[in-house]
């Protein structure tokens, strides 16, 4: 009898190295649904002096430890280019909830934890022992046809996962003191979901991808290109502010508007911050709002055949989003729009 049932393989695990790129090859032959990407050790500082501040409070660990995480097939398509917080904010906009980290202070083991970070740095010397686990889907998660968008490696070769990874100090505020010292333990384990039984179909590509515009002053309706030549199913937009590029307020991000805009005249979306937040609070299974943050569907009814066309004879010639920031926004250091895009493309469809 035929399994059809999903299955899971881990990958050999390896060991985070500082600013590099850790890389994992993937199996060739596989259809796979989800990866699932767990960073679990330890690390200690040595402070120079001064109590320095976590900065992994709105992001997590991995994400300021992980500066991108990039899968590619055949040897160089990128078939996502993504960040540990994106996904997270993925999650809760499609789930309500993503993974939960665990840690405990003054150990470098998990033998007993707790959930969640410490808001305050470990005492200098002291190590912390932490487990952070997120998502990365390749299903088509926006929509209920899932199944078009698994990653089909079958006759692909040289396919990666690859980890662009910071340095252990940048899990402390830019702002703050520095550290004589730090040292750590740290694994990183990738374990694939996947659906064999689905091998030889075709597959649309879930494409993600990002891109950030720094502003040095307040500014009205300047443009910030996206990318063209696929089906857009709509973007993250994100607003980080200050020496420790942390999101806005309410308040400040409420300031803000953007207009998406077809062909220099066409207007798509039109909206504020504010609303953006409304928008996802009232219409996802989110049940507060993520800072600064906001999801643009281009969806109606979340059905993928109604994203908005912008390949070959679409007659979109430019697709650009209008931003507009107060002058009431602190400009000591550039204010950044984050933009992260989703896009259907047709790479794995037999013509």
């Amino acid at each position: 009898m035929k399994i059809t049932s999903k299955r899971q393989r881990r990958l050999v695990t390896q060991k985070f190295k500082e600013n590099q790129v850790v890389s994992f090859d993937l199996p060739a032959g596989e259809v796979i649904k989800r990866m699932i990407i767990t960073l679990k050790g330890n690390v200690t500082f040595t402070y120079a002096s001064g109590s320095p501040s976590p900065a992994w409070g709105y992001s997590g660990i991995m994400h300021e430890l992980f500066k991108s995480i990039t899968i590619n097939t055949d040897g160089g398509i990128t078939r996502k280019k993504v960040d540990a917080k994106w996904m997270r904010d993925q999650a809760k906009i499609y789930n309500g909830s993503d993974a939960p980290t665990y840690y405990k202070s003054n150990s470098s083991v998990l033998d007993s934890d707790t959930k969640g970070l410490p808001a305050s740095m470990p005492t200098t010397a002291e190590p912390l022992a932490f487990m952070e686990t997120l998502e990365i889907p390749f299903e088509f998660v926006l929509g209920p046809a899932s199944a078009i968008s698994y990653l089909n490696l079958r006759g692909k070769n040289a396919s990666t996962i690859e980890f662009n990874t910071g340095r252990i100090t940048d899990l402390i505020l830019a702002s703050d003191d520095g550290v004589d010292s730090t040292s750590h333990d740290l694994d990183i384990e990738v374990s694939l979901i996947t659906a064999p039984h689905y091998v030889g179909q075709d597959f649309l590509t879930f494409r993600q991808s990002k891109k950030v515009q720094q502003f040095s002053g307040s500014t009205n309706n300047t443009p910030v290109e996206l990318n063209r030549g696929a089906n857009i199913c709509g973007f993250w937009l994100e607003l980080l502010g200050g020496q420790d590029k942390v999101p806005l307020t309410l308040e400040e991000f409420s300031a803000c508007s953007f207009s998406l805009v077809k062909n220099g005249t066409e207007v798509i979306r039109d909206f504020k911050g504010n609303q953006l937040i409304s928008e996802n609070l009232s219409g996802t299974p989110l049940d507060d709002k993520i800072p600064a943050t906001g999801y643009v569907s281009l969806l109606n009814n979340k059905d993928f055949k109604t994203a908005l066309a912008t390949g070959m004879g679409s007659g979109v010639q430019a697709l650009d989003l209008l931003v507009t920031l107060p002058s009431s926004l602190s400009y000591t250091y550039p204010v950044e729009v984050h933009i992260k895009q989703d896009e259907l493309i047709n790479l794995d469809v037999r013509s």
